[in-house]
């Protein structure tokens, strides 16, 4: 089984930490469907806490090898992976790949992939 990035929790956070942070560490506001969505100082939120993975080089070999592992185990791609969510030969962006008949899956998109088209900029 190929590394992933250690999860290290659902943490709940108080409010108080959203009105404390520095106003470019805050969440935007932003509006869908005509709604207002924005963290408010009232509430108490979850989150998950990931393992930081530094910037380096995606070794092609390293990168097909966890593709072909996840597709192996079930997984598919969303429309198209994009390179930035791979670090160091580690896939770090979990919502890139989805189970079979999952949101977002496609039987035409259900099919190994080579590195190249993988790490496409």
């Amino acid at each position: 089984m190929p590394r992933t990035r250690k999860c290290f929790g659902w943490p709940r956070f108080n409010s108080d930490i959203v009105r404390c942070l520095p106003l470019e560490l805050k969440a935007p506001s932003f509006k869908i469907s005509k709604i207002q969505r924005s963290m408010s100082s009232d509430k108490n939120y979850i989150t998950l806490v990931y393992e930081y993975i530094e910037e380096g080089e995606n070794d092609e070999t390293v990168v097909g090898d966890v593709d072909r592992f996840f597709w192996l185990a079930g997984f598919g791609h969303t429309i198209s992976p994009p390179a930035k969510n791979w670090k160091s030969g580690m896939l770090v962006d979990l919502a890139d790949i989805v189970h079979v008949g999952g949101y977002g899956w496609k039987k035409q998109l259900y099919k190994p992939r080579t590195a190249d088209m993988i790490l496409i900029e």
